[in-house]
This record gives structure tokens, C-alpha cells and sequence, in this order.
């Protein structure tokens, strides 16, 4: 999902810039665009991260599941 954004933002951050002609346009790039990309690939970075410890967080779930299936297993 980031990634799409990050494509579309940068585009459009490239187009703009491609078209600064004077200070103010360059104000524009640097105090507003630049931020909203270093937001985004934060987010996508943050997003990331999370995925990897919902990943890590199923497979322990899954070995506790295995693990009281095998002691159950066991009893009987």
C-alpha cells in the first residue's frame, strides 16, 4: 500500500519541482513536499516492521498450538 503511495507522491513531487521556477516553489518542495515523503516512508517502513511481528507473533501461536495438541496427545 505504501509503496503505491510513495510512487504516486514522488511523481508528483518530481513533476512540481521539474517546474520551480523561484523561491517560493522551492519553499513548497522543501517544507511541505519533502515531509509528506519522509512521512510515507515512515509509515511504510512502521508498516513493515508490524507485519514482521504479526508474522512472528502467528508462528508463535502456531508452535503453542502444536504444543498443547502434543501434550494432549500425550494424555491420552
Amino acid at each position: 500500500m505504501f509503496d503505491d503511495v510513495m510512487g504516486l507522491m514522488v511523481g508528483c513531487a518530481n513533476r512540481f519541482d521539474a517546474g520551480v521556477r523561484d523561491a517560493f516553489g522551492t519553499s513548497i518542495v522543501n517544507e511541505v513536499l519533502s515531509p509528506i515523503l519522509e512521512n510515507i516512508a515512515f509509515l511504510r517502513s512502521f508498516s513493515e516492521d508490524y507485519q514482521r511481528q504479526v508474522t512472528a507473533i502467528h508462528c508463535v501461536l502456531a508452535e503453542a498450538q502444536g504444543v498443547g495438541t502434543s501434550h494432549s496427545e500425550c494424555d491420552a
